[in-house]
């Protein structure tokens, strides 16, 4: 498994803007205001899918140019992506 992290804000983003993306996600919770959750390895590529899937679909006008939203999903997606709590941290 891998741990990721974000703002509770990004956080609820993610649930009401890359709504496909939560399958995946597992052991939700909360420690000094920030949202940690646990992706299996397996499917870390099909969660990354999943948000460039929302990318392309909402946050962008015409599959062309990126909105505001796209901006914000791209930020997330970036911050899981290349965060080093996800690249190295593996729960028991």
């Amino acid at each position: 498994m891998l741990l990721f992290s974000l703002s509770k804000e990004e956080f609820e983003f993610l649930k009401k803007y890359i709504k496909l993306s939560l399958e995946w996600i597992k052991n939700v919770r909360e420690r000094d205001g920030r949202v940690l959750f646990e992706i299996s390895e397996d499917n870390k590529e099909d969660f990354q899918d999943d948000i460039i899937s929302a990318i392309i679909h909402d946050g962008m006008d015409n599959q062309d140019t990126v909105n505001d939203l796209g901006i914000e999903m791209y930020r997330i997606h970036d911050n899981l992506m290349y965060s080093e709590i996800g690249s190295i941290y593996r729960p028991e």
